[in-house]
């Protein structure tokens, strides 16, 4: 979604929060400064339209930038992003809308970025911690890693099976 339609979602629906949320447009940064621009952030918004099966079931990087440095996310309400977002085990790391909706996405904006400053700083230590505990590569090294020795030993078991019964 455009920085203009996020605008006129914000104001459509009756919210002045959005002057006072630090947004930028992504199309203007840096790669090197994103990190640190996406960590001041008051959130991240990840609005994918589920136009692909690929889309329907994606987890974009920026969602992982966003948690690893502590910034709560609104994001579509699809599958994955909703398991990551919502089901966190400590709770949710920030909210889901529906992409096509812009009451939706204003009611989103007005939920995280116009919560109390407590729960605004929650919302930040669950991001930290579940990138910290769960969202890094280092975790998702080591599932990729036995799901790699799975499939060895299963190769390695078939090709036995098969020289021992052609023997």
């Amino acid at each position: 979604m455009s920085i203009n339609k996020t605008r006129r979602v914000a104001l459509r629906s009756d919210f002045q929060l959005f002057r006072k949320s630090r947004q930028l447009p992504a199309a203007v940064l840096r790669h090197d400064h994103d990190i640190f621009l996406t960590g001041s952030a008051d959130a991240g918004v990840i609005l994918l339209q589920p136009l692909t099966r690929n889309l329907i079931l994606s987890t974009p990087n920026k969602l992982f930038e966003c948690v690893a440095v502590g910034t709560p996310v609104i994001v579509s309400d699809l599958p994955e992003m909703r398991r990551i977002v919502i089901d966190d085990p400590d709770g949710p790391l920030g909210v889901v809308c529906d992409p096509e909706d812009d009451d939706a996405i204003g009611a989103a904006l007005a939920e995280l970025v116009g919560a109390s400053a407590d729960t605004r700083a929650a919302f930040r230590r669950r991001c930290l911690k579940a990138a910290r505990e769960r969202l890094n590569w280092e975790s998702e090294a080591a599932i990729l890693v036995g799901l790699y020795d799975e499939l060895a030993d299963r190769h390695a078991g078939g090709a036995t099976a098969g020289r021992s019964q052609a023997g």
